[in-house]
């Protein structure tokens, strides 16, 4: 699905995930799971929380190596840039409510 002119990908979270997202940035950047730049990937997680997934950054934060790395690819992976959505129906762990 493809915006319209009235349609855009909404970038909109609260501070405190906004603070929350320089930390996953820190601990992605520090794991070498970067796909593009920092600034790509602090939208992608913006734009996925503000446009439905309700991503839990504080469980993404505290999450173990594996769940982190499968999240934070898989994220850059499935992010819908145009929509703010994730294609394939992909849902992070870290929305799921726990596992």
């Amino acid at each position: 699905m493809q915006t319209t002119e009235t349609e855009h990908v909404r970038f909109d979270i609260s501070s405190t995930d906004a603070q929350l997202v320089r930390k996953v940035l820190a601990r992605a950047k520090e794991n070498g799971l970067l796909l593009d730049d920092a600034q790509s990937f602090l939208m992608d997680l913006a734009a996925a929380k503000a446009n439905g997934c309700p991503i839990d950054f504080q469980a993404l934060l505290d999450s173990d190596q594996f769940d982190f790395w499968h999240d934070v690819v898989k994220i850059q992976q499935y992010i819908d840039r145009e929509t703010g959505k994730f294609l394939h129906c992909f849902i992070p762990l870290c929305a799921r409510g726990g596992k």
